[in-house]
């Protein structure tokens, strides 16, 4: 099992910031974002887990994440084909509109993933080597620099460029045995 850690930097090249669109321009930077773990739990099932004290950052102000109540995987610069299947609250969500595309899931706020929560989300399908991140639409407990308490932020790396250069390492190692 791989587990992906997002407590790092987010250097994303993420444009706009309107935070009620749902397409890949809707995604903005985040200094730090931590507390939100993604697992690779197989196949096409990833979890999305929160721990106690989720946080985001940007520019010199740290917010306590609410809730994460949007999940889909996001390409920088072609359509993502891919496909989902709503759950529960979770409804699906694919758009290829503009520059790049995001297949995923939203729902509504206090519907979604809160401090201490998970939830599995399993792709119908999805073009992997084509994801370049995971993006989320977050809830925190203040005022963002947009504007209001929600938005929509990315990460780096995804999964699939993280695996993807794994497999090159190893077959370089097995190349370089021989």
């Amino acid at each position: 099992m791989k587990r992906y850690v997002f407590a790092a930097a987010i250097t994303a090249a993420a444009l706009g910031s309107n935070a009620l669109a749902q397409t890949r321009s809707s995604f903005q930077d985040a200094d730090l974002i931590g507390g939100v773990n993604v697992t690779l739990i197989s196949g096409l099932t990833y979890q999305v887990a929160l721990s106690g004290t989720p946080q985001l950052t940007i520019g010199s102000t740290t917010y306590n994440i609410t809730d994460v109540f949007g999940f889909w995987a996001l390409s920088d610069d072609i359509d993502l084909s891919g496909s989902t299947s709503g759950f529960g609250v979770w409804d699906s969500k694919v758009s290829n509109s503009g520059t790049g595309g995001i297949v995923g899931w939203k729902t509504n706020p206090n519907t979604g993933i809160t401090p201490n929560g998970s939830q599995n989300f399993t792709f119908n399908n999805l073009a992997v080597a084509n994801v370049d991140h995971f993006g989320f639409h977050i809830r925190v407990d203040g005022t963002l620099p947009t504007g209001g308490n929600t938005a929509y932020f990315s990460d780096v790396p995804a999964p699939s460029a993280t695996t993807l250069a794994g497999l090159g390492l190893v077959v370089a190692a097995r190349r370089r045995r021989r």
